[in-house]
């Protein structure tokens, strides 16, 4: 799939889920005792719009329904009650969601006008968000148990044709970027044997990260969702024992055991659990 198709499907879902999103609010203002799965079906509608509008660096789209998702995160965990007024609130900024997707769709690359429409309709939002405020007198929060508790691994080898898709594999790493942090990054660089044979429109690049994140195992894997089918895309979870990067490294080609001792080297594998060996059986007893 190359960029152009990738964004076109992106708002085609996006409008799909907007859509979604104003039917279960409207089901809420016939019927405003409010269930559990509507609830959390509209917060997944927002949820999914951010997320996949952070492949395509739609930063004010970002922006705004991150603070509908807020709010209806509050709604969904019983924090925030439903009311008219509310309902009328979120009703117009999924309008206002749409007039930002359809201007996305016709100009990617030029920033919504934000005026004075989308300033009040933001603020109004973000009153009922509740955004945390950082306290200066809380005490820090306590370490993890485990320093790798948190930490995922990612192994990235792109397909060659990714730059010709439209594609940047820096675009990745930035959206990564909102669902935590980057504490190493290695790149491997397959260089062909000569320069003449040398393609700058062919993509020789990998990544292979160690990453800490609170996100779950789909919100990462989403983050590529328009290339996994053509590229490989490997993602150890948190606490993976020392046979999981020995299995990644015998399918990754060349000698494992470069493999495992750069990752060791980047300190991404844990200690290597050695098997006992049998014990001998006894020897059987011979009676006088």
């Amino acid at each position: 799939m190359n960029n152009a198709s990738a964004l076109a499907l992106f708002f085609e879902e996006a409008f799909e889920q907007s859509r979604l999103l104003e039917s279960l609010l409207l089901s809420l203002d016939e019927q405003p005792e409010s269930n559990a799965e509507d609830l959390g079906a509209m917060f997944r509608s927002a949820h999914t719009i951010k997320g996949s509008a952070g492949l395509f660096g739609l930063d004010g789209l970002i922006a705004f329904t991150h603070v509908m998702e807020n709010v209806l995160d509050r709604l969904r965990n019983g924090k925030l009650a439903i009311d008219k007024p509310l309902l009328g609130l979120l009703l117009a900024g999924n309008d206002h969601l749409r007039q930002m997707l359809a201007h996305y769709r016709r100009e990617p690359a030029t920033p919504f006008p934000e005026d004075v429409e989308h300033r009040q309709l933001l603020a109004a939002l973000e009153e009922h968000a509740q955004f945390a405020q950082p306290n200066a007198s809380a005490p820090p929060p306590a370490a993890p148990e485990s320093a790798g508790s948190d930490i995922w691994h990612l192994f990235l080898r792109y397909h060659p044709d990714i730059f010709r898709h439209g594609f940047d594999p820096a675009s990745f790493l930035r959206y990564l970027g909102k669902l935590g942090s980057i504490v190493h990054i290695h790149t491997h660089l397959a260089m062909p044997d000569t320069l003449l044979a040398l393609d700058p429109t062919t993509c020789l690049l990998g990544n292979e990260l160690a990453f800490r994140s609170q996100a779950n195992a789909a919100e990462i894997a989403a983050a590529f969702e328009f290339i996994r089918d053509d590229s490989a895309i490997d993602i150890l979870p948190p606490a993976s024992d020392y046979d999981a990067f020995a299995e990644l490294a015998a399918r990754y080609g060349g000698a494992a055991e470069t493999h495992l001792a750069r990752w060791k080297d980047a300190g991404y594998l844990p200690a290597a659990t050695p098997t006992a060996p049998p014990l001998p059986a006894p020897a059987p007893s011979v009676e006088a």
